[in-house]
């Protein structure tokens, strides 16, 4: 079936190609020479107009099939797609490059991998392809098997399968520390990673043998603590009692490490006290940057101000500088009485952006919020120039296509080359970038753009409001702000209303099928469809201020939109203070969802003219 509608595809465009294979350039040229005293670069486009569409759409056809083939592990499609883009560079090509390398690294045929490595631009920097690099003998762009593996086999976090195999590769031919290869290996256990804990074991030659095997060996040891360590058995209701069982058995370094993992997975369950006795006991030297986070967390889900600054200061230096905990770090040193550090830094917080926690030091230094646009979108001419670039042509022919034929694989590409075109744009280049992509709809890479531009600043570009009049009047009926609306439409789908998640969710709003029947019965319509504009608004707002409702709280209310009201409720507790609840929400993407949403929703009342309201009042307290 799908070869059949892909011949389908593939002969419309040939015949457009065709049909526009006569077509003179005198219009691009004219273009090009209207367009020489500009500031813009442009990439000239080399036919009509018509022809370079078709061009574009037949390019877009290939890279989805060979996309197809490379999930299925055939590489003849990508190589035919890679052909027809000789001496060519966008994200297709990139994205493909990419797929293939790690195809031949992944099955070693390293002679291939190098011939397609070398035609990969320098500035592309993917960290599985240059593992496979590595190992496959590369040792250029600072890339080498011996200072990669050395590196990568003392990190705390996950790895790419490339970057596995590389370690593995490494420690095979003596090249690693076995001290950090055991570590290494206890990180693949946490992670459920059995299999390859096993394989790199064996490439020291030591393999892990069953738990029931004890002789004081190294290997013997990691089996012993295993079954605490992975992901269900650092669940298991005798966790505590399994690792005070080890002490004695097992060596400092698996202790520490167990200690650390338990840590973690208590202060996930909020178990906040229990949390830190883990993580008191736990080797600081083996604690991911995850398990730091949360040991923070822990201390600061306590209100234990002293521990919360002992804890950011250890951090490493890369985690401990971050808005994040400097602004966390600044609320312990003022309720241990040292003001004159908090306040340096509150400073650092304020000045790291516009994000959540950029906002709350701005109130703590008693500073208004700053609306005003340092630039304007652009004069006409520059953006129209703009569009003419090939690589942002590219983006909008995507673009365009897929709002005809609601292609949301084709919309991927379209955002993913708009990304491409952009990457190394000015700040004043962006600016123009996001006020053409406004002027296309293109709203999501529209507020990408803006948000990129560092020292240039165009607020309406950054917090768009289309649908202004629809989102007013069903605020007008619910009784909700608007600029709530706009924040969580903001973060929930970027104003794209052919939006569809992984698990179903649709819309302006990103509704899902169940809630929009609950929601369709409450409200007494019929017939409705989660693509009507109009009536995922209403249904969206509806939700909203119901859970509003339910909570009389923000913070709680977004979160129950993004994770479920049940959640929402097991994570709160009374008294604690929003922020303090925002920071300890146990989902990565709930947290962060409620942070944007409800910074996003300051911006907006501000630029609305809504009365003012600080991010800390709207925060509240549960």
């Amino acid at each position: 079936m799908l070869k059949t509608k892909q011949t389908i595809i593939l002969t419309s465009i040939l015949g457009m190609l065709f049909a526009c294979a006569n077509n003179n350039n005198q219009e691009s040229s004219s273009k090009q020479q209207d367009n020489q005293g500009s500031e813009i670069k442009i990439t000239p486009i080399a036919t009509s107009a018509k022809q370079d569409e078709a061009k574009i759409m037949y390019d877009y056809s290939l890279y989805q099939t060979a996309f197809i083939s490379l999930r299925q592990k055939q590489t003849a499609d990508a190589y035919n797609f890679l052909s027809t883009q000789t001496g060519q560079q966008n994200s297709m090509v990139e994205k493909v490059r990419i797929g293939l390398l790690r195809l031949l690294g992944k099955n070693a045929y390293w002679g291939e991998f190098l011939n397609q490595y070398k035609l990969l631009p320098a500035n592309t920097n993917n960290l599985e392809v240059n593992c496979y690099a590595a190992v496959a003998g590369y040792s250029q762009r600072g890339i080498s098997l011996s200072s990669m593996s050395k590196e990568l086999v003392k990190s705390n976090e996950k790895l790419p399968e490339g970057c596995n195999k590389m370690i593995e590769v490494a420690a095979s031919r003596g090249m690693l520390n076995q001290n950090d290869v055991w570590r290494r290996v206890r990180v693949l256990i946490s992670n459920n990673y059995i299999t390859l804990a096993r394989s790199l074991a064996n490439a020291i030659g030591q393999p892990i043998p069953s738990a029931s095997v004890y002789d004081g060996s190294k290997a013997s040891k990691i089996a012993k603590i295993m079954p605490g360590i992975t992901p269900k058995g650092r669940n298991r209701s005798d966790i505590d009692s399994f690792v005070y069982g080890l002490y004695g058995s097992v060596d400092q370094d698996d202790i520490g490490f167990v200690e650390g993992v338990i840590g973690l997975s208590k202060a996930r369950d909020l178990n906040m006290a229990s949390a830190l006795q883990h993580f008191n006991k736990a080797d600081k030297t083996q604690l991911s940057n995850e398990q730091w986070e949360w040991y923070a967390r822990s201390a600061l889900r306590l209100k234990q101000w002293g521990q919360l600054n002992q804890v950011i200061q250890t951090m490493p230096r890369a985690l401990r500088e971050t808005p994040t905990w400097w602004y966390w770090q600044g609320r312990a040193k003022t309720a241990l009485g040292d003001r004159t550090s908090a306040k340096a830094l509150y400073e650092k917080a304020a000045a790291s952006g516009r994000n959540f926690y950029a906002i709350l030091a701005h109130e703590e230094l008693g500073r208004p919020l700053n609306v005003k646009s340092n630039t304007s979108g652009g004069n006409p001419s520059s953006v129209m120039a703009l569009a003419q670039d090939g690589q942002i042509h590219r983006a909008l022919v995507l673009f365009r296509s897929s709002l005809n034929t609601g292609d949301r694989k084709m919309r991927t590409a379209a955002q993913d080359q708009w990304r491409y075109a952009t990457k190394n744009f000015t700040d004043d280049k962006l600016i123009l970038a996001s006020q053409l992509a406004l002027q296309n709809q293109f709203y999501e890479m529209s507020i990408l753009s803006a948000d990129t531009s560092d020292s240039l600043l165009n607020y309406q570009l950054r917090f768009p409001s289309p649908y202004k009049n629809i989102v007013d009047k069903y605020s007008n009926v619910y009784g909700i702000e608007s600029a709530w609306v706009f924040g969580l439409i903001r973060q929930e789908s970027r104003f794209m209303m052919a939006a569809r998640s992984s698990v179903g969710a649709s819309g302006l709003m990103q509704i899902m099928p169940g809630a929009a029947q609950m929601i369709s019965r409450k409200i007494g319509l019929d017939g409705y469809s989660l693509n009507n504009m109009d009536t995922n608004i209403n249904m969206g707002e509806w939700y909203l201020a119901d859970l509003y409702e339910q909570f009389n709280s923000e913070p709680l209310a977004t979160s129950a939109y993004n994770a479920g009201p049940g959640r929402a409720k097991r994570w709160r507790q009374s008294g604690l203070e929003g922020a303090i609840y925002a920071e300890t929400i146990p989902f990565n993407e709930t947290r962060d969802y409620v942070k944007k949403v409800m910074s996003n929703t300051v911006y907006y009342s501000h630029l609305f003219g809504l009365p003012k309201r600080t991010l800390k009042s709207r925060l509240g307290s549960m």
